[in-house]
Parts: C-alpha cells; structure tokens; sequence
C-alpha cells in the first residue's frame, strides 16, 4: 500500500495502536520512504504481516492467530488479514488526518482505492472485494478466523493514550522507579508492549522475569535470556522515542528509573538552560 502525508512515527504509532487489538501479532514487513510530494508530504511504501499463523501451548499448536489470512484453498499465509488493514487504517487516521492510503490490487474491483479522512469519518474504509474464483467465490474479509469488525472495535484499547496522541510535556516523570532493580528492563518491555512493542521473543522474556519476582513458583529466565532482555534495552527505548514521544520530549533512564523529559532547547547558549523538568538538568 502506499501511504501520504504521513510520517514513519505516524505510521508505527497507528501499528501500535492495533497491536492489542490483534494480540501483539502484526509486524511491519516493510516501511520504506519512497519520494516526497509535490506539497512536500512523505510517502511511504508499507506492507504489514503478522508474527504467527497459530498459536502455540506448551509446545502444540494449537487455533490460528489473530489477524493471520488464509488463502481461498484454507491454507495460513503470514499476510495480514482484511480486519488488520481496517483498523490499521481507522488508526492512522485518528493519529494523521491529513493522511492518505492507496490500497487494492490492479485485479479487484477497486484498484488504487483511495482511503483518507472526511469529517469525522474514514471514507473508502471497509470495502470489501471479491478474492476467489468463479468457482470458489469469496470476499475478502472472510479469509481469516476473525469472527466480524465488530468483534475487534468493541474490543477496545487499556490507555487513553493510545487514542493516537504522543506523549508529551503534559506527561513528564518518572514511569519506571528504581525500586524495580534488576526488572527495571522487564518492566520497560512490558510498558513498552502495552503501548504496542511486538517483538515475540523479547517479550516473552521480560513478562516471564516479571512472573518470577517475589515469591513465585515461576522459573528464572536463563542467563541467555537475562542478556537478550538487556540487549534489548536500547531498542525498546528507541522504539518509544520514534513512537509515543513528540519533539518536546524523550524517554530515558536515569539513575535506575525511566524517565520522560523535557526535550532541551538551550543546552548550548551561554546562560544554560534553566527548565527544573529539562533532561540537561539531570546529567
């Protein structure tokens, strides 16, 4: 699909908001910045997929994952569903309204469909299309496990945040303290996934370390583990910034604890930057 006038954050922040929805299982195959328009908007290439076709239960595989689409022939693809892209398009336009998507295949009936916001309203949005044959027809939002749109708009998201704004100097402070020790990381996974961090692996780790803490029958995660959790630090905290933070703020640690400040403005003039909230004013 190609998408207009929006920014990659913009972008990510709309996949993020649809994580929960779909159980933290769409991934972004591709994001590519292709060109500018002529009123100087971004565009971008983007193609969203998913991180798995089943889900797994101690070791079986057990009914498909949310989100994933089959083929007419019942066979799982790693492509996102039609419901993904229908929420992932309501999203983006909650968080960009100037922006715009060209969706639909030469082959369909609604080539080069032209999704963007009027009012208050996503027009062009949750059209379906033919997908199979004249032997086997099918419409594209039956090919998947989803039961209905319904089912996933009332489903609803767990922060107010997440109606598509960034964080910004309304929110400074502290959101991590340093009292979480050796979990700080673990907790900063997990606050990073509620707001839509994908990444199977990591975040496996870092909620099964959160299980663990205090009295617990759960096991330990292993010292490999423990090194993929504190590797992963970095990237998480990055993925926060592009996303949920605006220019005014950043997402950092100090001191143990994980903080949100203010951006600084006047870290190099000569009289130094005299904002108590300011991120220079910790280091």
């Amino acid at each position: 699909m190609e998408i207009r006038n929006a920014t990659s954050g913009e972008i990510q922040r709309a996949v993020a908001l649809s994580q929960e929805i779909f159980d933290h299982n769409i991934r972004i195959v591709d994001l590519e910045h292709v060109r500018k328009t002529r009123q100087g908007g971004d565009v971008h290439k983007v193609k969203l997929g998913v991180h798995r076709t089943h889900k797994h239960r101690q070791g079986e595989l057990t009914d498909y994952a949310p989100g994933c689409r089959i083929s007419w022939t019942g066979r799982t693809v790693a492509a996102a569903c039609w419901h993904v892209h229908g929420i992932f398009f309501d999203s983006l336009l909650t968080v960009q309204p100037k922006a715009s998507i060209k969706v639909g295949p030469a082959w369909t009936d609604a080539p080069n469909q032209l999704i963007r916001r009027k009012g208050d309203k996503a027009v062009g949005n949750w059209r379906d299309w033919d997908a199979g044959s004249v032997f086997e027809p099918v419409k594209m939002s039956q090919l998947c496990y989803c039961t209905n749109k319904g089912l996933y708009i009332q489903r609803g998201l767990n922060r107010t945040t997440l109606a598509g704004q960034p964080y910004t100097a309304a929110d400074i402070g502290c959101y991590i303290d340093e009292h979480w020790g050796q979990y700080a990381t673990a907790r900063l996974v997990e606050f990073a996934y509620n707001h839509g961090f994908s990444d199977p692996e990591i975040v496996s780790i870092a909620l099964r370390h959160l299980e663990s803490m205090g009295p617990s029958d759960s096991s330990q995660i292993t010292d490999n583990e423990w090194e993929l959790l504190q590797w992963a630090a970095d990237d998480v905290e990055t993925w926060l910034n592009d996303v949920w933070a605006d220019e005014s703020v950043i997402f950092h640690w100090y001191n143990g604890g994980f903080y949100l400040s203010l951006m600084c403005a006047d870290f190099d003039s000569s009289e130094g930057c005299k904002r108590e909230a300011c991120i220079c004013q910790m280091y």
